[in-house]
């Protein structure tokens, strides 16, 4: 097996005052309340004293991203004021905000991509791209958003996210609150090509009323800062170009050793340059940090590769074996249990990888196909050999699904132990949200794949090791 010396990890710029990271961060309850914010932090702006010349404290704040399905969002406002606060001294109506969100190709969201404004929401329009931002609840809160009675902080939650509405029989209407989306696709290289790209908030935070301690305050605007989740990947430059990002279970040790899932990105997540872990926001895989997919394994490592503009293709097999057994070999990962799936484009990568015949092929427990993959009766042959299930996931209306009711019949006929869950024509709907038929992902990251007896894909997954290779028989020697 070939020695791959990992790249160093790229730093990040760590707030102290907030536990926050620049382009890098988590704060578990954000994700599991699908609750994005700003963080304002008061600190000395460069050239600034802590007062203003005309005597009114500085408060710096910083916007923070977090993502959602479907996409990547602005939600909020975390202030640090630097006085202490009882609950009741600030309210729904103390501050305003509005915003404006500019593209990384440096175009002003209005309507855009695949979303557009909210309908609804015109009124929230401000002109020359701006919008208010629609708070919906002002708090005392601790370093950390949560509600106290008495603290420092001031938390500020806003309307945001997306309205979904099935339209057709394969897709879905998609509209966003005004000025919070925090990222979509960007034209990047090539005719035809498109990046994920993080987008950029200019926001103004105005506060309305007085506030005890604080009769006066001017606002300024610093960072910006990547979902909290972010905080618990490192992220760094993959062999053969593009970047990883890797989880660590906190319960991982050497008495303690974690399974891994290796998660492949779509066409959308590449890395384009500006875009390192945009693999992550894209479409939520994120969620494998969080805590439904965390508890179901007890703990699990999560290795999520981002490719080149090129995409996922066969030749990049090498780099990504000496990636996988590299981050095996340095971390307490179970070798029993290493999983791999991907999405979409992401098919193009994890079945090269769960049909290698090469010397240094990675012994996996189980496989993933979603919304992608074709697996001839050849391929099962091979899968077969190697004595691992394999889950296939898409949906009835999507192009690029068809060929998995055959992948289940080959897959089967070899003597693979392959699940289809094939969900029905029309938009994927997750409960709350409508999809495009071919972001069956959302069945996933959701854990609500399930088969007739109701076993979760989670669970599933979690059950999953490596069967042991059997003894080799001997043969007596007939000399003796």
């Amino acid at each position: 097996m070939p020695t791959l010396a990992l790249a160093p990890r790229r730093p990040s710029t760590h707030v102290p005052e907030t536990g926050l990271f620049c382009e890098g961060t988590t704060v578990k309850t954000f994700l599991s309340c699908a609750i994005v914010f700003v963080v304002l932090s008061v600190h000395a702006v460069p050239g600034l004293a802590e007062s203003s010349p005309q005597g009114k404290r500085v408060i710096q704040y910083s916007a923070v991203r977090t993502a959602s399905n479907p996409g990547y969002y602005f939600s909020g406002a975390l202030i640090q004021m630097g006085v202490k606060l009882r609950a009741g001294d600030v309210k729904k109506d103390t501050f305003s905000a509005k915003a404006r969100v500019t593209e990384h190709d440096g175009k002003v969201q209005g309507a855009f991509g695949n979303f557009a404004w909210d309908p609804q929401k015109e009124s929230y329009a401000l002109g020359e791209g701006w919008a208010r931002w629609n708070i919906l609840d002002a708090y005392v809160a601790d370093e950390k958003g949560k509600r106290v009675d008495a603290g420092q902080y001031v938390k500020i939650d806003i309307e945001w996210a997306t309205r979904t509405v099935a339209s057709g029989a394969s897709s879905a209407e998609r509209f966003d609150v005004p000025a919070t989306r925090a990222a979509w696709y960007t034209a990047s290289s090539g005719p035809g090509a498109s990046f994920i790209a993080f987008a950029k908030v200019e926001l103004v935070l105005t506060q309305e009323k007085a506030i005890p301690g604080i009769e006066g305050a001017t606002y300024v605007q610093g960072e910006t800062l990547h979902d909290p989740i972010f905080r618990l990947f490192t992220i760094a430059d993959a062999p053969g170009g593009g970047t990883y990002a890797l989880y660590a279970p906190p319960n991982a040790s050497a008495k303690n050793k974690r399974p891994i899932l290796v998660w492949f990105h779509g066409t959308g997540e590449r890395h384009h340059g500006a875009n390192p872990g945009g693999n992550l926001v894209g479409n939520r895989a994120l969620s494998f940090a969080d805590e439904p997919f965390q508890k179901a394994l007890g703990g699990s490592y999560v290795l999520a590769p981002q490719s080149t503009t090129a995409g996922w293709r066969p030749d990049r097999l090498a780099d990504m074996e000496a990636l996988i057994a590299e981050v095996v070999a340095k971390n307490h990962v179970d070798p029993s249990r290493i999983y791999v799936g991907g999405l979409s484009m992401g098919t193009g990568m994890t079945t090269p990888l769960i049909t290698s015949t090469t010397a240094n092929q990675i012994a996996f427990a189980a496989a993933i196909l979603c919304s992608g993959g074709n697996i001839d009766a050849a391929r099962a042959q091979v899968i077969a050999g190697k004595g691992f299930p394999v889950y296939l996931v898409g949906n009835a209306s999507d192009r690029a699904a068809t060929n998995l009711p055959a992948s289940l019949e080959n897959l089967r006929a070899a003597g693979v132990a392959a699940k289809l869950k094939l969900y029905p024509e029309g938009p994927v709907f997750d409960g709350t949200n409508y999809y495009g038929a071919h972001d069956s992902w959302n069945y996933i990251y959701n854990n609500l794949v399930a088969d007739d007896a109701g076993e979760t894909i989670f669970a599933w997954l979690a059950k999953q090791r490596r069967p042991k290779a059997p003894a080799q028989a001997t043969t007596p020697d007939p000399a003796r």
